[in-house]
């Protein structure tokens, strides 16, 4: 499980180590079984998510790390995690097809339920307001923080499952899949 930003990475096993151009600056050992990781945009949160349902949020100063919090309200194991361009916000999918977006403990948006089975990957549109989720049910889902209830569906997606989603402007969505593919997708959001 890897998570990135600018030149630091975050790598999650059995336990999690943060490397900073190219080098080792943190590890710490993990009492869980890590599923997925998201770095903060300035580098100083690390969410690290697991095969007990919870979310495990770091502090990172430097080379210190300490736990700040856990975010424990998920239905199923977490399968993928994102925050937002600026930080302010963290989207996590499930393994029971859930995607909930937090900003800091609280959960803003958690009705987002609306894939048929996991969650393999999220990621936050630049305007900080919007969230691509791919699934193995085929489809891509984007979100929206101002409208949680509205949605835009791209049904069918992949053949075989949506691997991978990623925004490449705030109306593009790329994605990948199981059916060997990348495609790109214009998004007219509800505003």
């Amino acid at each position: 499980m890897l998570g990135y930003g600018n030149s630091i990475f975050v790598i999650a096993t059995n336990k999690f180590i943060v490397i900073q151009d190219e080098a080792v600056v943190a590890s710490q050992d993990l009492n869980f079984e890590a599923s997925c990781a998201a770095l903060s945009p300035d580098g100083g949160e690390i969410a690290i998510g697991g095969k007990d349902k919870i979310i495990h949020v770091f502090n990172r100063n430097g080379n210190a790390i300490t736990s700040k919090y856990n975010l424990a309200d998920n239905k199923g194991y977490i399968t993928c995690l994102d925050y937002s361009p600026n930080g302010v916000y963290l989207a996590a999918g499930d393994s029971s097809r859930e995607v909930k977006a937090w900003q800091g403990n609280t959960c803003k948006c958690k009705m987002w339920v609306f894939h048929t089975t996991m969650v393999t990957s999220v990621s936050w549109c630049p305007d900080n307001k919007h969230v691509a989720t791919g699934s193995v049910d085929t489809n891509i889902i984007v979100w929206s923080l101002d409208k949680p209830l509205k949605r835009v569906l791209i049904n069918g997606a992949h053949y075989g499952g949506v691997t991978g989603v990623t925004w490449v402007d705030d109306n593009t969505v790329a994605s990948v899949g199981d059916d060997c593919c990348l495609k790109t997708w214009t998004i007219t959001k509800h505003t």
